[in-house]
């Protein structure tokens, strides 16, 4: 059984599923308006994928949840059907319509999709409004803290 785990900061963990914060701004793979929850395949992947929209790391005020979810509520995108240009930044139209797409259609809860950061890993992106989101056990949240190392 797969998890997608998320790291938020604590004051949003009560909206930390519901993709609004997906919704609000967009991101690689979702136009602004459509919502999303953005999860990563190992702790450590969810840290560095937070890691690199943060201008400086805060040390507290951080929680972390593990999504479980099985495989028949999943569907995969390849890195290899992406093309070179997939991981630039800004993303490109082409990541954020895949997902927007995806998503407008309801065809599956999870979208497998490689991670930009590193991506020989994937992510998870969890569609809140799809019928099979129920089946998705998200355990309670936990602290994680960020190393202190990491602002040197």
């Amino acid at each position: 059984m797969p998890d997608g785990w998320r790291i938020v900061r604590k004051k949003f963990s009560a909206d930390a599923f519901n993709g609004k914060g997906a919704s609000d701004y967009g991101g690689r793979w979702n136009f602004p308006g459509t919502r999303l929850v953005y999860t990563a395949e190992h702790l450590s992947l969810a840290a560095l994928e937070m890691l690199v929209h943060l201008r400086q790391v805060d040390h507290v005020g951080f929680v972390c949840f593990r999504a479980k979810f099985g495989e028949e509520i999943i569907e995969r995108v390849s890195r290899q059907s992406l093309g070179k240009d997939w991981r630039r930044e800004p993303a490109s139209p082409l990541t954020k319509d895949i997902g927007t797409t995806w998503a407008e259609d309801l065809r599956t809860a999870v979208l497998e999709v490689p991670s930009a950061v590193i991506p020989r890993e994937r992510n998870y992106l969890i569609n809140p409004l799809h019928r099979d989101f129920a089946k998705i056990a998200i355990d309670d949240s936990e602290v994680f803290l960020f190393d202190n190392r990491l602002n040197r």
